[in-house]
């Protein structure tokens, strides 16, 4: 609540009671589900993530939807086709799944999931790459990747990385489509995603509006969500892989958190 006070104060004023709980999104996705599973008949459990026990991923997964939808459509009217490749940041995984699902039949699309790393690829914890360094297991209802410990615990995170992204599973479908091949996931370490962040700024920003350079933690958690983890792919992808795709015309579409 302290971290997105905006968020907050709108489902007030919609006419929302706001309980806070001793924790972060995780914490607080256990607590919501354990009050809906103790009054079933009186109350209804919604979310906007793709994780937990069916028929909630399926449901989130049909409203985000419409990412990829508006994207085919975008697509066919700009240049008649599809997009060659598709990046998405994950989270728990809604927004990857909105943008991935309506191309899965598209076997010539390739479908990038980016996670977030933490301080880096050498850590045991501290990172939310549950497709990337997690394992299969049950959690919250569903079989999916998660972090875990050795008594299947899940593991700290990092502090820094957006609310989303403080939660030791991912959604179920995703994880089927990375055991299918029909995902690639990586991962964009905390720094990574801030470099991306000022490129981004630098580019497409309002720098001539005397933004500082130096951009804090707290500062790009208030302008975007996970969108700085897949725009450093994003820029990375294009520097390596792009040039191979020259004459073929490649058309990348990128997702990231709740905008494209």
């Amino acid at each position: 609540m302290q971290r997105n006070p905006s968020s907050v104060q709108r489902m007030k004023l919609l006419g929302a009671q706001v309980k806070a709980v001793d924790g972060n999104f995780q914490a607080a996705v256990s607590e919501s589900t354990r009050s809906w599973i103790e009054n079933l008949e009186t109350g209804y459990y919604l979310a906007g993530t793709a994780v937990g026990p069916h028929p909630i991923p399926t449901m989130v997964r049909e409203f985000y939807s419409v990412i990829g939808k508006e994207t085919r459509k975008q697509a066919i009217e700009k240049w008649g086709g599809v997009p060659d490749v598709l990046v998405a940041c994950v989270g728990t995984g809604c927004n990857a799944l909105g943008l991935f699902h309506e191309f899965i039949g598209d076997e010539s699309v390739r479908m990038i999931g980016i996670e977030g790393g933490g301080v880096g690829s050498k850590t045991r914890d501290l990172h939310s790459a549950s497709l990337v360094r997690g394992e299969v297991g049950v959690y919250h209802g569903a079989m999916c990747y998660s972090l875990q410990d050795g008594d299947v615990k899940s593991l700290e995170q990092s502090q820094w990385l957006v609310g989303i992204l403080e939660f030791p599973g991912v959604s179920p479908e995703l994880s089927f489509l990375k055991d299918s091949g029909r995902l690639e996931c990586y991962t964009v370490t905390d720094q990574e995603a801030l470099d991306g962040f000022c490129s981004h700024k630098e580019t497409q920003g309002p720098e001539k509006e005397g933004w500082s350079r130096e951009v804090t933690d707290a500062e790009v958690s208030i302008i975007v969500v996970e969108q700085p983890y897949s725009i450093h792919q994003d820029y990375a992808f294009i520097r390596t892989t792009l040039p191979q795709f020259l004459l073929s015309d490649m058309r990348l579409t990128l997702s990231r958190g709740h905008h494209q």
